[in-house]
């Protein structure tokens, strides 16, 4: 008797040893890894150093764009009312490096300081411009987070302190992807991946949302959607610059059709199947607004879910700053 008693006993034991140690292994799983942690562990010849927030040029940001909302507050669709963006002094801001294919591409990220115990969504920006021109700087990725978004982006290939030259949507869409596999690895998140894109950051969104299906929601203003047809119409205009700028990125407009093609979401809206919001302004002075609505079209066509705001009278780039509060509160809700 007391030998199964002892047997009883020590198998008791044993139960709750293994129920200790299994338990102990749920939380080491558990524990969050911060930023710099994840950004180490990610892979090699990374590096993520921590910047001063500039906290005066913040309040000046959100007062702009508060002002433009105020301006054409006719056109605001969902957020009637200002967000209510957390304290400058509450973000975290870093510049980083980080390899893609043989390329180091130097980004930012920021992020609200309790991101630790707060789960945010991350936010990933596509910046406008070629090579330096457009170059994007902190403030921007620290206003992104003052939403509450665990925000980044990078400068490209070729642009800013980034190795390797810029294809204008060729091979810098890797720059991006490598971007979301660093996003995806991150455990303090909600789990939530949103992406916004404007002008050629918009063209970029396309294509990455083509080929990568990771993304939750994504939003793309002012975007060129027909590469070939954007060519002649600034050469009709005769913008010199910008022609010269396709044919040094991108290549002949007639030898090198193909590359023109793979860079012109209006090819392949039958890809995109991520839930998109497209924005424009319609007096934009960069890109007609007709790339927005025929691409809004075909993907409409196809029963896509995708949405479409034109805005009267707006330019190119005031467009974004007067309607973040609309297009972010947009994304929150996939």
């Amino acid at each position: 008797m007391e030998k199964k008693y002892n047997s009883r006993v020590l198998q008791a034991l044993l139960v709750l040893a293994l129920c200790s140690v299994f338990i102990s292994v749920i939380r080491i799983n558990e524990k969050k890894h911060s930023l710099e942690e994840i950004m180490q562990d990610w892979k090699s010849g990374v590096s993520m150093e921590a910047i001063n927030t500039d906290t005066d040029y913040l309040k000046k940001l959100e007062g702009y764009s508060r002002d433009l909302k105020k301006q054409y507050k006719d056109y605001v669709v969902y957020q009637k009312e200002d967000s209510v963006l957390l304290p400058p002094e509450q973000i975290l801001s870093y510049r980083i490096h980080y390899k893609s294919g043989n390329e180091t591409i130097e980004g930012y990220v920021a992020a609200p300081k309790n991101y630790m115990e707060n789960k945010y969504p991350i936010l990933i920006f596509n910046r406008g411009g070629n090579r330096d021109y457009g170059e994007l700087e902190p403030t921007t990725i620290e206003h992104f987070a003052r939403y509450g978004f665990i925000a980044m982006g990078s400068q490209y290939r070729g642009g800013g302190d980034s190795t390797g030259e810029d294809e204008f949507g060729g091979a810098d869409v890797d720059d991006v992807i490598e971007l979301i596999n660093y996003a995806k690895k991150l455990d303090c998140t909600d789990n939530k991946l949103y992406m916004l894109g404007w002008s050629r950051g918009a063209m970029e969104t396309y294509i990455v949302l083509s080929r990568d299906k990771r993304i939750n929601a994504a939003v793309a203003g002012a975007g060129i959607t027909d590469l070939k047809k954007y060519y002649v119409e600034m050469n009709q205009a005769g913008n010199v610059e910008m022609t010269s700028i396709l044919r040094g990125l991108v290549g002949n407009l007639k030898t090198d059709s193909a590359e023109y093609e793979k860079r012109s979401a209006i090819n392949w809206p039958d890809k995109i199947n991520t839930p998109l919001y497209i924005a424009q302004g319609m007096a934009d002075e960069r890109v007609a607004y007709h790339h927005s609505e025929d691409l809004y079209n075909a993907m409409s066509s196809l029963g896509k879910d995708v949405k479409l705001s034109l805005y009267p009278g707006m330019n190119h780039m005031d467009t974004p700053w007067a309607f973040f509060d609309d297009y972010f509160y947009w994304l929150k809700q996939h």
